[in-house]
């Protein structure tokens, strides 16, 4: 005795539920990829930027650099003695030091006064 065996083919239909939900995957897709695709462009435009202005920078950066290293600098050889010495301002003509600052006593052409130094820098 032989038994047949006879398979047929269920139909598969897709509910409504089912088609919103794919299309409502479908627009969150194309949104990311939007996005993306705006930031990637604002991205682009800064980093160009940045380079058109490295690129104007960097011959100055570059003599800046080759004049600095011409320029040789030694510590002085020694400390200003306290006394009278041509003024730090175009004020007056000598300004008294006292070994560590500039003093309120001034003179010009012989005649000491007084002029506090406000500007010690």
């Amino acid at each position: 005795m032989t038994t047949a065996l006879t398979l047929t083919a269920a139909t598969c239909k897709p509910n409504a539920g089912s088609a919103a939900l794919g299309g409502i995957i479908l627009l969150v897709l194309i949104g990311a990829i939007a996005l993306f695709a705006i930031l990637y462009g604002q991205a682009h435009n800064k980093l160009t930027r940045a380079n058109a202005e490295l690129a104007f920078l960097r011959p100055a950066f570059q003599q800046l650099q080759g004049a600095a290293s011409t320029v040789a600098w030694s510590p002085p050889t020694r400390a200003m003695n306290s006394g009278w010495h041509p003024a730090p301002t175009e004020r007056h003509e000598y300004r008294l030091f006292n070994g560590y600052t500039w003093d309120d006593d001034v003179a010009d052409a012989g005649v000491v006064a007084k002029d506090p130094l406000t500007d010690q820098g």
